[in-house]
């Protein structure tokens, strides 16, 4: 008897403890999500040079003054998620860990790319409706996506992220270029340099022509404004416009490109080759008197050097030291002229990181003032591959 209630003491003393193991929890692999460096571009991957990150941190703090905007670039979810999941998971749940956006309006946007998953993700707050999804996907498709093929992610998130104001302002930022056409027309697969040069030299006005295009091309610049396709228009009729000798009335004869080329000086032929500045010589035929123009390339980034006077530097910054919210930074400045012998190098601080400001935020489809901080996401937005 004694040997049989051992027995089943024993045989309950296993089954409680199989019962106990089986109610307790298996120990879970961590997750160490990133933490936010930056406001607005965070390029933990690596992916863009010291130029193209300050470039974009630009854009993305002139559209923070509508809606909080950040940047997230990444080598993989598994580094920060050993469970990998996928990447709408993960930016869902760094938008909320991030806090994204006011928490009143909740009209934050992240914008993480994943390089070795190949995975791009437009992470929205809960203020935007869900038809904003559909238009963040052909965000992603049309202007993002295309240039992550190229292997230019720089040009790829700073058009995605103007393409994402567009869609929620109703417009493109100030001062983005016109070569960003509507989301419905998608961009060319290569970059085009848009200058006065190629501008200039691509299209041809008989003088027959000029009588009627001038009234048209000064509405034109009225309307479109001195930085659009109006002033453009104008100022093309204005240089091909026919001209007279001043010595001896005879109507002048413009020289093609190779021929001006031999009245030109060593840095005014550099400064045509740069794309900088576009050189036009007009000839007598009776008397060969000569007149230059010069028309400055409208987007170039070169500038005028303090040594020769040509419009020939360049300039570039390299960052040294990041600047934190508790220490400032330092950047290389370098600038070079192309053309002369003209070098320096010199030190530049940069101003500690502000986490946190008040700003005014407006536009067609989102309006209103917050502070940063609070904002939560619920899975919308759109995702993309290449």
């Amino acid at each position: 008897m004694i040997r049989r209630i051992i027995v089943i003491l024993f045989l309950g003393l296993i089954f409680v403890s199989g019962l106990v193991q089986a109610q307790t929890p298996r120990p879970t692999t961590s997750s160490t999500y990133p933490t936010r460096q930056d406001l607005y571009v965070n390029d933990l991957a690596g992916v863009l040079s010291s130029s193209d990150e300050s470039a974009l941190r630009d854009v993305v703090r002139q559209i923070a003054a509508n809606f909080d905007l950040t940047v997230l670039t990444i080598d993989g979810i598994v580094d920060y998620d050993p469970t990998e999941p996928t990447i709408e998971k993960f930016a869902t749940t760094l938008f909320n860990k991030w806090g994204i956006g006011d928490k009143r309006q909740n009209k934050g946007v992240l914008i993480v790319l994943s390089m070795r998953n190949r995975d791009v993700r437009i992470e929205l707050g809960e203020g935007y409706k869900r038809d904003y999804d559909d238009d963040m996907k052909a965000v992603i498709e049309e202007y993002m996506i295309p240039r992550f093929k190229e292997g230019n992610y720089a040009s790829g998130l700073t058009d995605g992220a103007n393409q994402i104001y567009r869609e929620i302002m109703g417009r493109l930022p100030t001062g983005t270029s016109n070569s960003l056409q509507s989301v419905s027309t998608p961009r060319p697969s290569t970059t085009i340099s848009t200058t006065s040069t190629t501008i200039n030299r691509s299209i041809t006005l008989s003088p027959s022509t000029l009588k009627d295009a001038l009234p048209l091309a000064a509405g034109a610049a009225g309307v479109a404004g001195a930085g659009g396709a109006g002033a453009w228009i104008l100022r093309t009729v204005r240089r091909r416009r026919p001209r007279k000798c001043a010595s001896c009335g005879t109507m002048m004869v413009k020289l093609d490109e190779s021929a001006d080329d031999a009245h030109l000086d060593k840095g005014q032929r550099m400064e045509e080759m740069l794309g900088a500045i576009d050189y036009d010589v007009w000839e007598c035929p009776s008397c060969q008197a000569r007149d230059m123009y010069d028309y400055s390339a409208w987007f170039s980034s070169y500038s005028a050097c303090p040594q020769c006077s040509y419009r020939t530097m360049t300039r570039t910054s390299t960052v040294i030291d990041r600047a934190t919210e508790y220490s400032t930074g330092l950047r290389r400045v370098e600038t070079k002229c192309q053309h002369c012998t003209h070098h320096q190098e010199w030190d530049e601080t940069i101003p500690r990181v502000h986490r946190s400001h008040s700003s005014s935020r407006g536009g067609s489809r989102s309006s209103g003032s917050s502070s940063r901080g609070g904002g939560s996401s619920s899975g919308g937005g759109a995702s993309g591959s290449w």
